[in-house]
């Protein structure tokens, strides 16, 4: 079953509606081309590294490897020069343990997605549709979970209580700064 380009919109995140046709498209393009490149050239391990690509982005996993940004190609490119790290050792160490757990997670993922995408027997936008995106919400929603239950234990052990009703709690909270900077901007007209 192929969807039509524009019926994809409603799986993308939630952004401002310009931002949101932007990733959109581009997001299609990407899922399009790959596809087109993997078929034409017989290649289908362009597929298995979108994959990764798609999940490693998803979770938002950092980048560790070179400054790609800080190599200068005004004229054309030079590929002798070498590019400068993008951290120093000291942060390389922090972040790499910091994102240990989803670099772990990463490595469980892609092998079961490709297997599955191998499997699947549709067209790369399909997959992405009906198995990427929902397997991908479910593994974010499970990390929220074991964040939130991690740093529970945390406080818990520190003596910490905390509301039962965290995230209620948080709302709350956001809807009374809101109210509070609409009443300062309020008395800043009066002026």
């Amino acid at each position: 079953m192929t969807r039509e380009l524009g019926n994809v919109r409603m799986y993308a995140p939630d952004v401002t509606e310009k931002r949101h046709d932007l990733f959109t498209r581009a997001f299609l393009d990407l899922t399009l081309w790959v596809e087109k490149a993997a078929n034409t050239l017989g290649l289908p391990r362009l597929i298995h590294e979108y994959i990764r690509l798609f999940v490693f982005s998803y979770l938002e996993i950092r980048h560790t490897c070179c400054d790609i940004e800080r190599i200068c190609h005004w004229d054309g490119p030079d590929y002798t020069k070498q590019p400068y790290p993008r951290y120093s050792s000291k942060e390389l160490r922090r972040i790499t343990n910091e994102d240990a757990h989803l670099r772990a997670r990463l490595e469980q993922l892609v092998p079961e997605l490709i297997t599955r995408h191998d499997s699947f027997g549709g067209k790369l936008q399909d997959f992405v549709i009906d198995v990427l995106i929902p397997t991908m919400r479910k593994t974010m929603k499970e990390l929220k979970e074991e964040d939130k239950a991690l740093y529970a234990a945390g406080r818990r052990e520190l003596g910490v209580v905390m509301n039962e009703d965290e995230d209620k709690t948080e709302e709350e909270g956001s809807e009374v700064e809101e109210e509070e900077m609409d009443a300062e901007e309020e008395s800043d007209d009066e002026y």
